[in-house]
């Protein structure tokens, strides 16, 4: 089977998959994250997201209160988790609420109300990881910018930890996959192609190595045999190991993240 329909069979196991493209993003359905034959608990859940459509820099990984990520909102059986992804993570991340709640909007019309009654994420702001993926000069290897991280809202069962699908997720490796494969053909020299295509195959078999629920994430280099690389942070002294997800809270929501203007 040749690279292009390695990644159409394997992206076949999300139930859908919708673009968004004003917001440079997708909505994912799985049944890992929860099944919800009324979604009225999501609905109310979602309904407890701020609103408002000034910008706020959030504090990740960081703080606590309304304005720091991961945050999470629950409402009997369902939770709205919302987190920002990615291999290194800004100190702050900038989001307007109603945004976020146009993501939990996205993931409830599309899988809680829609025809597979389950859980599922959306991601916005890939736009930034797109472009670092297929850059002439990228190494996957090496650190990436903090301005690739990228927003994820969840609706899932409630559990007592961070899913963050934006790391975990295999299908972020296949969307990454087959952004570097679509780059091909816009290459202009054969360096350039054998690279992307290099980028492609390991990306593809890293999401192959994933299982959801571990916590593996999509950008460790599979072909090396290299423990599961953490996400890190940028702080004043630079940059630090952080473990993601961290327990939830029991008490306030906490958060931990950042978006369009990274700090």
């Amino acid at each position: 089977m040749n690279l292009t329909s390695s990644l159409l069979a394997l992206a076949g196991q999300n139930l859908s998959s919708t673009p968004l493209q004003d917001i440079a993003g997708y909505s994912y359905c799985q049944q890992f994250y929860g099944l919800f034959p009324n979604s009225h608990d999501c609905a109310k859940a979602t309904d407890l997201l701020e609103k408002g459509t000034a910008e706020f820099s959030y504090a990740v990984h960081s703080g606590i209160g309304p304005h720091s990520l991961p945050l999470s909102k629950k409402y009997g059986t369902c939770m709205v988790q919302v987190d920002v992804a990615g291999p290194r993570l800004p100190r702050t991340y900038d989001i307007i609420p109603d945004d976020i709640r146009y993501l939990a909007d996205q993931v409830l019309n599309s899988c809680v109300n829609g025809p597979f009654d389950i859980g599922g994420f959306a991601t916005s702001d890939l736009q930034v990881m797109d472009g670092w993926i297929t850059a002439e000069e990228t190494n996957l290897d090496r650190p990436f910018p903090t301005s690739t991280a990228f927003l994820t809202v969840t609706l899932t069962s409630v559990v007592p930890h961070w899913l963050s699908p934006g790391n975990y997720d295999p299908m972020m490796a296949f969307h990454f996959s087959s952004v570097a494969l679509a780059a091909i053909e816009r290459a202009f020299t054969l360096r350039e192609r054998v690279d992307l295509r290099r980028r492609a195959e390991r990306l593809l078999r890293q999401g192959e190595r994933m299982q959801r629920g571990d916590r593996v994430p999509w950008w460790e280099n599979s072909y090396l045999g290299k423990e599961v690389n953490g996400t890190s942070m940028e702080t004043g002294n630079g940059t630090m190991s952080i473990d993601i997800p961290e327990p939830l809270a029991t008490g306030a929501d906490t958060a931990t993240s950042k978006r369009r203007r990274r700090t």
